[in-house]
């Protein structure tokens, strides 16, 4: 299996509530601190109080001093940082991992991604957060 994505330093911590769509209150090396949470979906069932969470230390600490990731979920984790899950699908797509999706380009100036699924009718197009998906056919 390759490494499509690798987080090297991380504190585990257990998730007490979600304070907003940012932020969620965790409780880790003994005291309860801020986490920045980049998902601003629902999470209903992740983010359960209780359940053991994974945290990146932020490198500039301000309201929030790390960046919950990953959550406890169905026997795993599940991973819920949208910036990891671009790295790592940018990453897999690179190495060649999803071998029905076929690069189609990047826009001007470099930044985001454009994929083409060539074995159907549609296209994916995703910069930054934003994720488009439309049929061409």
């Amino acid at each position: 299996m390759d490494i499509v994505a690798m987080v090297p330093t991380y504190v585990e911590c257990r998730i007490l509530r979600r304070v907003n769509r940012f932020v969620v209150e965790v409780e880790a090396g003994g005291e309860q601190v801020l986490a920045h949470n980049t998902n601003t979906g629902r999470l209903l069932d992740v983010l359960v109080p209780g359940r053991l969470g994974l945290c990146r230390p932020l490198e500039k600490p301000g309201k929030t001093r790390y960046r919950l990731f990953a959550v406890e979920y169905a026997g795993g984790f599940a991973v819920i940082d949208t910036r990891l899950q671009e790295e790592a699908f940018a990453r897999a797509v690179e190495l060649g991992l999803i071998p029905w999706l076929g690069v189609a380009g990047l826009p001007a100036g470099g930044s985001g991604l454009a994929l083409r699924c060539s074995a159907s009718c549609w296209t994916v197009g995703m910069e930054g957060y934003t994720l488009r998906l439309r049929a061409l056919c």
